[in-house]
């Protein structure tokens, strides 16, 4: 049961947090961290990570959803799996992140991101925090299955 509440939490924390920044006022421009290696902005993909797919974004979503309806399933056939925490969380991350993303696609055509990182010699990256949480998850299951 608290895998669940994981997921709604990631889900409901990203999104109160775009609703704020597609509600901010970006007349002064992007908001930065004291030494400028975090900027706040406001940025939508029509895409995945990167902008893959971002002209094919109709496309994009269908395969988006059959995703987010897969790794659904996979998450209810092991919930109730003894141990394997570690997948279990791996797994629970990426639904919230996806959860999240999936309902920007739905609601707006578009997933708010609004965090990058000044990392020299890369290109800017703008992420969110469903992002992030699926990125953790992926990390999970690397982890669970070396």
């Amino acid at each position: 049961m608290i895998y669940i509440f994981i997921i709604l939490g990631i889900a409901i924390t990203d999104i109160i947090i775009k609703h704020k920044i597609e509600g901010h006022d970006w007349y002064d421009g992007p908001i930065y961290s004291k030494h400028k290696i975090i900027k706040i902005s406001e940025s939508h993909n029509r895409g995945g990570f990167l902008n893959f797919m971002q002209k094919k974004s109709k496309l994009f979503r269908i395969i988006s959803a059959m995703l987010f309806f897969i790794v659904l399933i996979i998450f209810a056939k092991i919930l109730h799996v003894k141990d394997r925490t570690l997948l279990k969380t791996g797994i629970t991350l990426i639904l919230g992140g996806a959860l999240s993303n999936e309902y920007d696609r739905i609601m707006k055509g578009s997933v708010t991101d609004y965090i990058s990182f000044k990392i020299p010699y890369i290109k800017e990256i703008v992420y969110n925090i469903g992002d992030f949480s699926i990125f953790a998850g992926i990390i999970c299951l690397l982890i669970d299955n070396y």
